[in-house]
């Protein structure tokens, strides 16, 4: 509605650019009845949870539609004098280029204010690319979108009191995704490259790294997680604003390393190249590492040790990974235990122990066991907690695996019990941080004393 009425209000004062924007009726015809189309079927997702096949194909049918009113990729341009004609396939290439773009906005939206701040720094790259090439219509098509997104923004920031949903994520990256090509694209050469790729970088890196995660784990592609590019920005320990303050600003410096490869000077060629290229690694590589994405360092290592079963090595490395994690979550012994026992079911050993002493053998395990001492660095290795690893007598996993689980588990374990301060700490200690244990006379007292 914002935009509307700010385009309704710029027609009788003859704006500049609104009488290039209605005269472009099949164009803009286009692109408006597929935002309202996806602004519909977002709407409809919010309260009726719509299949992922279902909001695809809107997507789909959405680009179709712009590209129906000339939204396309027939001419790239890297400079002025290197031009490349694609013919037909720029339509195809314009269709997956909209459809990417608006999952990937989609995929965003995930932080009070995140894609709110994305989309303001996306139509502002737009608009200054669009007022170089002189496309007054895109210009004031964008600035009436920054116009609503700022508005929006100050009861969207943390903590929000309105949200996008999918009507408004969809909506407004699809806008983004078309207005990102005619924005770029000039009547003489073509579209330029650097421009709509490096506006649209930050949403674009997160979509393809949550894809290659989620095909590494084996899940689906569609099905969510916590691992979003701004889940592990929240999970270093900043507030809701201050992660989308950091992702915005990198936002803005790949959309301004964009504007300077592609309004260069004619000569300058490689140096946007090699420009462009040195960004995009430096923030690929830094954020990777910093955001710990263990997933891809499992590939590395998978790779340089198990290169012949580099699947099935990853996998059992991400599990391995995962698990760590959820052992350093525990607040209690009991609670590690627990954690412990799916360590083992997700590794199909029988059970894995920690005690203080060396477990005694039960009678009830007829399979065979590891005994791992529990140690952190730093810590005397005599210290007297063991680690006991259960695994099948017949149908045991490989033994390569069952160390490697056990000696990663065990090293958990002593980061945990050195946090509690709990090597090489007295017996009263331990039992103190055995957690909450109700015996059945403590529980038939409170029972009767409830009576």
């Amino acid at each position: 509605m914002a935009v509307v009425v700010a385009l309704a209000v710029a027609a009788p004062l003859s704006v500049r650019g609104i009488n290039s924007l209605l005269g472009r009726g099949d164009l803009y015809g286009g692109v408006f009845a597929g935002a309202t189309l996806l602004l519909a079927v977002g709407l409809a997702d919010d309260f009726l949870d719509l299949s992922p096949a279902v909001k695809l194909l809107a997507q789909v049918f959405a680009a179709m539609l712009a590209a129906s009113g000339g939204v396309s990729l027939r001419y790239l341009s890297f400079g002025a004098d290197h031009v490349v004609t694609l013919g037909w396939i720029g339509v195809p290439l314009a269709v997956l280029w909209i459809v990417a773009v608006t999952n990937a906005f989609n995929f965003i939206d995930g932080l009070d204010g995140l894609a709110s701040s994305i989309g303001i720094v996306g139509f502002g790259a737009v608009a200054v690319s669009a007022a170089l090439l002189g496309r007054r219509d895109v210009l004031l098509l964008s600035v009436a979108m920054i116009g609503a997104l700022v508005g929006f923004l100050r009861y969207n920031f943390a903590p929000a009191r309105i949200y996008l949903g999918d009507g408004g994520s969809l909506f407004v990256g699809y806008l983004l995704a078309a207005l990102s090509i005619e924005g770029a694209t000039s009547p003489k050469t073509g579209a330029l490259v650097y421009v709509p790729l490096f506006a649209l970088a930050l949403p674009l890196l997160d979509a393809a790294v949550a894809i290659v995660r989620r095909w590494l784990r084996r899940m689906p592609v569609w099905k969510g997680d916590h691992r979003h590019i701004h889940h592990r920005v929240l999970a270093l320990g900043l507030s809701k604003r201050g992660s989308v303050g950091v992702l915005a600003a990198v936002a803005g410096l790949f959309a301004m390393t964009g504007l300077a490869a592609a309004f260069a000077g004619p000569d300058a060629l490689a140096a946007r190249l090699i420009l462009a290229a040195a960004v995009s690694i430096a923030v690929i590589a830094a954020g990777i590492r910093r955001l710990d994405y263990y997933e891809f360092a499992a590939v590395r290592t998978a790779v340089r040790l198990r290169a012949s079963e580099w699947r099935r090595f990853v996998r059992e490395e991400i599990r391995l990974r995962d698990a760590e994690r959820e052992l350093a979550t525990s607040h209690d012994l009991n609670e590690l235990r627990t954690g412990l026992d799916r360590c083992a079911l997700a590794f199909g050993l029988d059970r894995i122990e920690i005690s203080r002493q060396r477990p005694r053998l039960r009678r009830a395990w007829h399979g065979e066991h590891l005994d791992v001492p529990v140690s952190d660095v730093g810590t005397p290795s005599s210290d007297d907690w063991f680690l006991r690893v259960w695994h099948g007598e017949y149908d045991s996993p490989r033994p390569e695996l069952v160390h490697r689980v056990a000696q990663a588990l065990s090293r958990s374990c002593g980061h945990w019990l050195r946090d509690y301060d709990l090597l090489g700490a007295a017996p009263w200690t331990v039992a103190a941080r055995e957690g909450p244990r109700r015996s059945s006379w403590t529980s038939s007292a409170r029972h009767l004393a409830k009576a």
